[in-house]
């Protein structure tokens, strides 16, 4: 009887126990499950940090429209040069009374991810305000009450801001770079002049899925596809620009970035004196 009692015992474990073919179609099963959920999941985590930043590009205008509203039509512009975290910056001169937390002004597909616990750290931001306004002489463009583009809805004013790589340079070298971070400018070129000898890192980046995203003058969030613009050269006249009333087209003929094909301009309208 206790022999026939082990018989039984060793027979049942031998057909609760898995062969090889079996574990590896388990295996493979398992490969196959991973092959398909972990893109699904990688979208949904990109979906999830564009839905953030435009959130904060959002607070951000929002945090703008107040301080224009108690500054007579001014909105902030960067002082340069200005060290990182300090009120040069025209986002520092949000804290604290109009943006309360210094987080969204940090995009969370950033590689870079400038930005500590407040102003005072902040190497930087993820978003850059438009250039055209802000070196304009005295800045009289960032008086938007006084001097609206003809398009406000597509004129851009805040969009993501790279390079989304550090590199070792020298001298005037790391000058575009730390521009384009450290006081939240956002150049219609790359600061770059033909014939210098410098290196300069593109400000252009493609972290939202081959895009950027973009807040207008007239409160429109925008995603501007880059990735092709990325190989470019930049241009000193576009026709599609032109043809959307651009100035840096029709009136001072500049090297720059366009975004035309997102209905999207640095300026639409004759520029105004000042």
């Amino acid at each position: 009887m206790g022999n026939m009692r082990a018989l039984v015992k060793t027979s049942g474990d031998q057909s609760a126990a898995f062969t090889l073919l079996e574990l590896l179609v388990v295996v493979v099963l398992i490969t196959v499950l991973l092959s398909i959920l972990v893109p699904s999941l990688g979208r949904a985590i990109r979906q999830a940090e564009d839905t953030v930043c435009l959130h904060n590009l959002k607070e951000v205008y929002q945090s703008l429209q107040v301080y224009r509203l108690d500054h007579d039509g001014w909105i902030p512009i960067s002082d340069l040069p200005g060290g990182p975290g300090t009120p040069d910056s025209w986002f520092g001169k949000l804290y604290p009374h109009y943006l309360h937390d210094p987080g969204l002004v940090r995009c969370p597909a950033d590689p870079m991810q400038p930005g500590l616990t407040d102003f005072a750290h902040l190497s930087g931001s993820s978003y850059g305000l438009s250039d055209f306004l802000q070196s304009s002489p005295q800045g009289f463009l960032a008086n938007l009450d006084r001097r609206q583009p003809r398009r406000p809805m597509d004129t851009l004013l805040i969009a993501d801001v790279g390079p989304d790589a550090t590199y070792s340079a020298a001298g005037p070298n790391i000058g575009p770079w730390v521009a384009h971070r450290t006081t939240g400018r956002l150049p219609w070129d790359d600061s770059f002049s033909e014939g210098s000898s410098e290196v300069v890192l593109p400000w252009l980046t493609s972290r939202h899925s081959g895009a950027i995203n973009a807040v207008t003058v007239g409160g429109s969030l925008r995603r501007v596809p880059t990735l092709d613009l990325m190989g470019r050269t930049i241009s000193t006249y576009y026709a599609t620009c032109a043809a959307g009333d651009c100035p840096l087209c029709t009136e001072l003929h500049v090297p720059h970035y366009s975004f035309a094909h997102a209905g999207t301009y640095w300026w639409t309208g004759p520029v105004p004196q000042p």
